[in-house]
């Protein structure tokens, strides 16, 4: 069983985070993966919301959401999400307005970023969580 390795707890191995990147913007998606991959943690990417909900959201580690996803916002993805899983999510998003962050938390969101804080803030929440630790079996 795998847990969160705490400092001086003589863990061992420690596992890659899965994250699920739902960008519809190729560039942006590429940069956000190419940071995260260079950190180790193992990346995909889907360019829409219903991809997101097809892609069984749940058995990632985080998912970060665009807000302005096609057909599906990231609102709503989240919200759906958040009806069967409780995988943290993170918004990150060309909106800004105190509104929008709103309406994201309340959908379900545990952080809401907008793109042009990301560069400082998010690269440091992402590296300040604990890695996932592989318990010998």
């Amino acid at each position: 069983m795998g847990g969160r390795a705490m400092p001086g707890d003589g863990s061992a191995a420690v596992a890659a985070e899965r994250i699920l990147i739902a960008e519809d913007d190729p560039a942006i998606a590429d940069s956000v993966g190419y940071s995260l991959r260079a950190c180790g943690h193992l990346v995909d990417g889907v360019g829409s919301g219903e991809a997101v909900l097809e892609s069984g959201a749940g058995s990632y580690d985080l998912l970060i959401l665009d807000v302005m996803l096609p057909v599906l916002s990231g609102v709503e993805v989240c919200r759906r999400v958040r009806e069967h899983s409780a995988v943290p999510v993170l918004m990150l998003t060309a909106l800004d307005a105190d509104a929008d962050r709103v309406v994201g938390l309340e959908a379900g969101a545990d952080d809401y970023l907008a793109r042009g804080r990301a560069a400082t803030s998010g690269s440091s929440k992402t590296a300040a969580r604990p890695p996932m630790v592989n318990s010998p079996t």
